[in-house]
């Protein structure tokens, strides 16, 4: 979802649904995936959201698609993919710091490679996306990788040390 069609918005008055305060800063007039779309942040805690939200048909429509990643997986260029890498080996140094070794459940685990990687570490991990094609690396692994959106799925009350949600909230109303 990246366009060069990017401008600044001052004007968008919305409360965040974190803190409260009010989204005012972003970029105005994505043009991606049917836009346009806004990039809104809360000017106190900073968190982003994407304005205006997709219902769950089009985002699950979004995520399983070619456009948003190949049918292997991939997203980028080796040298990028190669960068994320230490992105996720640095995600898993913070958790850790966060939590002893356990379970982990990462929201919108993508094609689960940070998952795998706890899973190197000791972690029974657990991941949770929108993407069908999830389904197909499921036993990739040892990882438990499932299809679908958060309150659709259940799992038992006292089931993980850790959750993560990476790059999720500016999609979640």
């Amino acid at each position: 979802m990246r366009s060069s069609s990017i401008g600044r918005n001052k004007k968008a008055k919305r409360s965040c649904f974190l803190c409260g305060e009010t989204f005012e800063t972003g970029f105005n007039g994505i043009k991606a995936d049917g836009g346009p779309y806004d990039i809104l942040f809360c000017r106190t805690c900073k968190l982003g959201k994407t304005d205006p939200f997709l219902d769950d048909k089009r985002l699950k429509e979004i995520y399983s698609s070619s456009a948003y990643r190949e049918d292997d997986s991939t997203r980028f260029f080796s040298p990028i993919e190669k960068i994320i890498g230490l992105f996720r080996t640095g995600r898993c140094r913070r958790v850790e710091r966060y939590s002893g070794k356990g379970s982990i459940l990462d929201v919108g685990c993508g094609r689960g490679d940070f998952l795998a990687l706890m899973a190197e570490r000791g972690w029974a991990s657990t991941g949770l996306e929108l993407d069908k094609r999830i389904l197909q690396g499921r036993k990739i692994n040892g990882l438990d990788l499932r299809f679908g959106r958060l309150e659709d799925t259940k799992f038992p009350e006292t089931n993980f040390n850790a959750i993560t949600f990476w790059h999720v909230f500016e999609h979640l109303r």
